[in-house]
């Protein structure tokens, strides 16, 4: 499988449209279906921004091996793309959460907390 066709497994997985993923990465809809059909080339930026935005595994998306989400971020970035409750900065927050070491994501839960209890 080539890049181009990994870019829309990720797509599809995430059950966007052309025109729903190509808004996330800044493209029109006729250019990523040029990708996903091999006629453009996937630039470095395009690959940047699908990692970054849906969570996506660089090595996978490179090479098409592992997993094809980050690891945690699998779950959050599927329930965010079906979720209208959540917008766009609720799933690049929790995306990023995720991605932090359990140490740093205790010291979050603990300021959080403290900032509850102070306005219950």
């Amino acid at each position: 499988m080539t890049i181009n066709e990994r870019i829309r497994e990720v797509r599809k997985r995430l059950k966007y449209t052309q025109t729903e993923f190509g808004k996330r990465i800044s493209v029109a809809q006729g250019y990523l279906a040029s990708i996903e059909n091999g006629d453009k080339p996937v630039t470095e930026k395009i690959f940047k921004l699908v990692c970054s935005e849906f969570g996506v595994n660089e090595t996978w998306l490179r090479e098409g091996k592992g997993e094809m989400f980050v690891s945690e971020s699998d779950l959050i970035v599927l329930l965010g793309s079906t979720m209208d409750k959540l917008d766009d900065m609720d799933i690049r927050i929790l995306t990023e959460y995720v991605k932090l070491s359990p140490e740093v994501r205790k010291i979050i839960k603990e300021f959080i907390r403290r900032v509850a209890n102070e306005v219950t």
